[in-house]
């Protein structure tokens, strides 16, 4: 939820000193925009915030706040609580239809998505994976879904997709949804969703699954359902097993092998020692929008649920105040934020906030002094050499990390790196 202010009611309409019209600005990004129209209004448009903002698929509600609004007196109003989210379950005709649709499938894919995050459902997801023997790949930035260790867990359906999990869609005969809703990353761009694939969708928001119009949907609480339908399918066949274990495998391939590095510094090994330090603490990482990010998703293994934060609508300057917000969240929790030079420039200035509150942040500047992601469409749609606006001063980061009172430390080989995230990344 985003709280903001207005201008005093009186004044609205009239160009006052920063009014804004937050409907305009916001409606099309918020579930919605709510004003109180007087103090006493104040407890109720909250909570009924509360409600919208987690109710059906989560997302952010804006509350505005009038300079008078916030001056007044709000009496004795009463504080309403916000209602629970809603917990619908799948009907047992719902449950023996779908359980009906994965007993006859030989090749089962499951998309673990956000609602799984949302619902803190993680153990579910791996527990419904291992009694229908299916293989379990992460929507885009939601590889936290599932413990990448399990061994149902086969990928991501990320960007720059291996040829063995593209694979895996053509050959699969049943693909479950499991919270996610097939969004344009996760899709190739809305591609596969005109497969004409066998779908079998687990989400709370019927127009989600409307939106979709998938083979079969279910409008309810996803972990429940999950658990419901593991006890309601059979035995899975020895094909479908082995089709798990055989995807286990590639990835586990896919993960071991590693392009040649290009430059001093190889994005792998950094990666690679990021989760090595990491693996037996309590921790979040965050990423910005950015081509370095694809070493983080291919290297990085995402065993705890809630450790993964990351901009699912591309959108750069998202690392760093994410870290910020997770620290202050999880006080206890080691944040590790990667941002490119570009995102960083945008906000790293938030590095003051973590300074000031004592967070404990680390933050992995991958610094290639160009917008390598524009670049790279650039250089595919004009060939070599046809570049605009792409080029980035060179900025010294370690400075203006001293500026803001950090602890800085500059590697520009992979020797120089290792004890300098050995020193910060970890206590």
């Amino acid at each position: 939820m985003l709280f903001i202010g207005q201008i005093p009611l009186s004044e609205m309409g009239r160009e006052a000193f920063q009014e804004i019209d937050y409907s305009a600005m916001f409606g099309t990004m918020a579930k919605a925009v709510m004003e109180p129209n007087s103090p006493a209004d104040v407890a109720r448009t909250t909570a009924d915030a509360l409600t919208l903002a987690q109710s059906g698929r989560p997302g952010p509600v804006v509350v505005v706040l009038p300079e008078d609004v916030t001056e007044g007196d709000a009496g004795e109003a009463a504080i309403p609580q916000p209602m629970p989210p809603s917990s619908a379950e799948a009907s047992q005709t719902q449950l023996r239809e779908a359980a009906a649709l994965i007993d006859g499938a030989e090749k089962v894919l499951i998309i673990g998505g956000e609602m799984i995050k949302a619902e803190a459902a993680t153990m579910r997801l791996g527990a419904f994976a291992e009694s229908a023997g299916a293989a379990v790949v992460s929507a885009f930035r939601c590889q936290d879904a599932l413990n990448n260790d399990h061994p149902a867990y086969v990928g991501l359906f990320g960007l720059g997709r291996p040829p063995y999990l593209k694979q895996a869609w053509a050959e699969a005969d049943l693909v479950i949804l499991a919270g996610s809703r097939l969004d344009a990353i996760t899709s190739e761009d809305f591609n596969l969703r005109n497969d004409n694939k066998t779908i079998l969708m687990l989400h709370p928001s019927a127009d989600t699954i409307a939106e979709l119009r998938p083979t079969m949907g279910i409008a309810a609480a996803v972990g429940p359902t999950l658990r419901s339908l593991s006890t309601a399918i059979q035995t899975p066949t020895a094909e479908r097993a082995a089709w798990q274990v055989k995807l286990r495998g590639e990835f586990e391939a896919f993960q071991a092998n590693a392009p040649e590095a290009a430059g001093d510094v190889d994005m792998t090994a950094v990666i690679r020692h990021v989760d090595s330090r990491l693996a037996q603490i309590d921790h979040v990482v965050t990423n910005d929008a950015g081509n370095f990010s694809t070493w983080l998703h291919r290297h990085f293994k995402y065993r705890l649920p809630d450790s993964q934060a990351g901009p699912m609508s591309g959108s750069m300057g998202y690392a760093v105040p994410s870290a910020v917000g997770a620290a202050l969240a999880r006080s206890d929790a080691r944040v590790v934020s990667f941002v490119g030079d570009g995102g960083f420039l945008m906000t790293g200035q938030e590095l003051s906030t973590a300074v000031q509150n004592g967070l404990k942040v680390t933050v992995i500047v991958c610094d290639n002094g160009h917008y390598a992601t524009i670049m790279m469409h650039q250089h595919r749609y004009a060939g070599d050499g046809n570049y605009a606006a792409i080029k980035i001063n060179s900025t010294d980061f370690a400075a203006l990390g001293r500026c803001l009172w950090c602890a800085v430390m500059e590697g520009r080989k992979n020797g120089r790196v290792r004890p300098g995230i050995r020193r910060g990344a970890c206590p």
